[in-house]
């Protein structure tokens, strides 16, 4: 499915989300968060680019990662590109109350094994918005294991990282 048209509202038409958007620095105590209901949404083009905008980020969505999380689920999603919105969405998220967009450039890691600096503010951010309409926005679980490494063998130039069982070959 393609978003040439406006974004779905959630699938139960009595169930009034709200989504956030937050651009988010691995280097920096800053961060640029905007929010709007699904009504709101439903009046939208959603794009990758429409959602960086929405935050006042700088740049064009080549240059992020885009990842969407809610309550119901154990970790954040990547959306790869504008065709993803609506799936990943409806997926995971279309159930639930509150709904976070994080925006992290490209080179950076995903929030589900690293929090930024400006986390703690923008999450606080984030529930005083929700609690002001009777939601309450959920924490992302991030791990905060650091990886092992183990040096293989055959090879001093390839190293692998242990992530609880999932494993990046560097």
């Amino acid at each position: 499915m393609s978003f040439s048209a406006s974004f779905p509202v959630a699938a139960q038409p009595q169930l009034q989300q709200l989504w956030f958007f937050l651009v988010e620095h691995m280097e920096s105590h800053t961060y640029s968060q905007a929010h709007c209901t699904s009504a709101e949404l439903g009046c939208m083009h959603l794009t990758l680019q429409t959602m960086l905008d929405r935050t006042q980020g700088f740049g064009f969505a080549r240059e992020y990662s885009f990842w969407i999380y809610s309550q119901s689920m154990q970790s954040a999603v990547e959306m790869l590109h504008d065709d993803a919105i609506y799936g990943t969405y409806k997926m995971y998220c279309a159930r639930d109350p509150v709904v976070h967009v994080i925006m992290r450039r490209a080179t950076e890691p995903c929030p589900n094994s690293s929090q930024a600096p400006s986390h703690g503010a923008s999450l606080g951010d984030r529930q005083s918005i929700a609690a002001s309409r009777g939601l309450r926005a959920p924490d992302l679980p991030t791990s905060r294991a650091q990886p092992q490494c183990i040096r293989q063998n055959e090879s001093p130039e390839v190293e692998m990282l242990d992530y609880r069982g999932g494993d990046c070959r560097l």
